[in-house]
């Protein structure tokens, strides 16, 4: 048994008392340079579904708090016409905020490798957002970008081991604003090269090849537990 962080392996094996595994939701590797960052203009993107609980607005928000170098692309499915209706209602009259297509997701990688910043404010509203570990996270490492995110314990883990972004005391979007503005070009360009080799080791061949272990050693009759980071059970 597998399951994406260890926050939720962990409930699992508490809950149900069976070992589980940790396989990250990476996507597949994409070979991209990381650009240079504009010392007077700073773009970020947040991309996923529009869906009401994840509380979008907090990073239209977020904008109204950071310095003139900040700009907000949001890359948006919408799987609810009036809410995402509601949140450009928000952003009116932000010209620092930016709705654009979204994009198929093997394109998203490429899409975003303009970019500086991946942005993603979670509140914990409920267990699997506070545990949250998603695909975007290991996207906008494929993308070579620095991550933003508030506190979220996943991802601040990860974001503070690979040194690939910044992590806001709060998911208040003043707390995020505060760090980002403190940041200086050079930083965030050295958080982007972080991601990209933090790409190298989260991506879909890496949980493939973990996955493959597994089922072999199953075949086998032999224990699983193959652990190709040497990071604990699982692929990290």
């Amino acid at each position: 048994m597998s399951t994406v962080c260890s926050g939720i392996a962990q409930e699992y094996s508490k809950t149900y008392g069976v070992p589980v595994s940790v396989m990250p939701n990476c996507p597949e590797p994409v070979d991209l340079p990381v650009q240079p960052v504009r010392e007077d203009r700073i773009h970020m993107i947040h991309h996923g579904a529009a869906i009401a609980s994840r509380k979008i607005e907090g990073m239209i928000d977020l904008v109204k708090h950071l310095d003139g170098r900040f700009h907000l692309d949001l890359m948006l499915m919408e799987h609810d016409p009036a809410y995402m209706a509601w949140l450009r209602r928000q952003a009116e009259g932000q010209d620092r905020i930016r709705f654009v297509p979204p994009v198929a997701m093997p394109e998203i990688a490429l899409r975003s490798n303009g970019y500086d910043i991946g942005l993603f404010l979670l509140p914990p509203s409920n267990f699997n957002y506070r545990h949250a570990l998603p695909n975007k996270f290991f996207e906008f490492m494929q993308a070579r970008l620095a991550i933003a995110i508030g506190p979220s314990p996943e991802m601040k883990a990860l974001v503070q081991a690979l040194g690939c972004g910044v992590v806001a005391p709060s998911f208040e979007p003043r707390a995020l604003a505060s760090v980002l503005n403190a940041l200086t070009s050079a930083q965030i360009h050295h958080m982007k090269q972080q991601s990209g080799k933090a790409g190298l080791r989260f991506n879909a061949v890496a949980t493939r090849d973990w996955l493959c272990g597994e089922v072999r050693a199953l075949l086998a009759g032999e224990a699983a537990g193959c652990d190709p980071f040497g990071a604990g059970q699982g692929v990290y």
